[in-house]
């Protein structure tokens, strides 16, 4: 939904181009459902993303559609990513928090400090940020951008999304220097019970492969797999 962003939905699949031409993770089609095993989604993906000159992957989930890598590779394509889909009923349960931070729900006036932990934490550049973090979105009740503060320094941030009766965790990230102090777990903590007080008892998120055991060990289980794939060239 950023203004860079064109988007095609249909109920078998959703084509996006972010507006950014080598951020193939964002540029996608999106399969829908199980039965698209056919080669015209491809095609129509070719000429979606050729029209921008723009980098792509094909993103589906498993186990919901187990032969579509096979399909995939028949036609050029090979795994760029698997990213683990952890959900939990209820809040988590962290083996430990840290208590001294100071949290608080972002507005309009955080979000320098939002981009700043986006650029440290997660490497990405100004323009996938600010992609990421939009004036607009302080207004949408559904997305909601949180911050931790020490002595008056922001060190990690998350955001939730509500949608479909259940809250999406995106974003979760720490200042290097601060990881391993229980921030995240605070933080993640805090956003979810505000989400639970509007109803939004689930959680979903996907995991990296270095945090699926920290959130595994707050009672989150493991639901399936996003897979990215890309074309090979050449």
């Amino acid at each position: 939904t950023a203004p860079s962003a064109t988007t095609v939905y249909t109920h078998d699949y959703t084509l996006t181009y972010s507006g950014v031409t080598w951020l193939h993770s964002v540029n996608q089609l999106w399969l829908n459902v199980p039965a698209v095993e056919q080669d015209i989604y491809l095609r129509l993906a070719d000429r979606f993303f050729r029209k921008y000159s723009a980098e792509y992957s094909v993103v589906f989930t498993e186990p919901l559609m187990p032969a579509t890598a096979d399909w995939l590779r028949t036609h050029g394509y090979a795994e760029r990513v698997s990213t683990p889909i952890l959900m939990l009923d209820g809040l988590p349960q962290p083996t430990h928090t840290h208590t001294s931070g100071r949290i608080v729900r972002a507005g309009l006036q955080h979000q320098h400090d939002l981009l700043r932990i986006l650029y440290g934490a997660f490497f990405i550049g100004s323009e996938v940020a600010r992609c990421i973090v939009r004036p607009e979105q302080f207004e949408n009740p559904a997305m909601r951008h949180y911050l931790i503060y020490i002595d008056d320094e922001p060190v990690c941030c998350a955001t939730i999304l509500l949608s479909g009766g259940v809250a999406g965790v995106w974003n979760v990230g720490t200042l290097r220097m601060y990881r391993r102090r229980g921030l995240a777990s605070a933080l993640l903590i805090h956003a979810l019970r505000e989400a639970a007080d509007d109803g939004y008892t689930s959680s979903v998120l996907m995991a990296s492969s270095m945090g699926r055991r920290l959130y595994e060990q707050m009672g989150y289980r493991w639901v399936g797999n996003t897979i990215y794939y890309g074309l090979m060239h050449g």
